[in-house]
């Protein structure tokens, strides 16, 4: 009801009201929202098409969600369509960098491998390994590349973050530049 102008509570009168100047669609919202209930029942990704989903659905829904509301620049040489992935592709990079941060933390205290376990076998890794902290060469090389992983889906938003406003752009553009280093 809230993108038809319907409001129960003063959040959903700002929600109401940005629907309603921005062309914000409702299935970022959905998506975002299945993200967030996957954590309730899903603790390991088979592969990496499986925890790409779960990042587009829990950050890339983010960029869907925003563009419209920050602008595109009227300069811009992408289509719209063409901004709106690079803003997916910044969720999932933004996504992936904190699975790489965190998974010491994820495995060890809530037994969570957000990492694609047919490569982690790959790269003669197991389960056990990563819950158990072991660091040695079959774990630096699988890191180098994830981060590898990473950097491309931020490369591919950075095309899109010079399309943005300029009032939002350097802001956006920041905090990927934080992310990716």
């Amino acid at each position: 009801k809230i993108f038809e102008g319907y409001a129960f509570d003063a959040l959903d009168a700002t929600l109401a009201d940005t629907a309603a100047k921005f062309p914000i669609g409702k299935q970022g919202f959905k998506d975002m929202i299945e993200g967030m209930r996957m954590d309730l029942y899903k603790s390991r990704y088979q592969n990496f098409e499986e925890l790409k989903e779960y990042c587009y659905r829990v950050a890339g829904t983010v960029g869907l969600m925003t563009t419209p509301v920050m602008g595109i620049s009227k300069d811009s040489t992408m289509s719209d369509t063409e901004v709106l992935n690079s803003a997916v592709a910044l969720g999932i990079a933004l996504q992936l960098t904190n699975i790489l941060r965190d998974v010491g933390e994820d495995a060890q205290q809530r037994d969570r491998i957000y990492l694609p376990l047919d490569e982690l076998a790959e790269f003669g890794l197991t389960e056990a390994d990563i819950l158990s902290g072991k660091v040695d060469d079959r774990w630096r090389d699988f890191m180098k590349f994830q981060i590898k992983r990473a950097r491309e889906y931020f490369a591919i938003a950075k095309n899109g973050i010079a399309s943005l406003d300029p009032s939002v752009r350097w802001a956006v553009w920041g905090a990927g530049m934080v992310y990716g280093e």
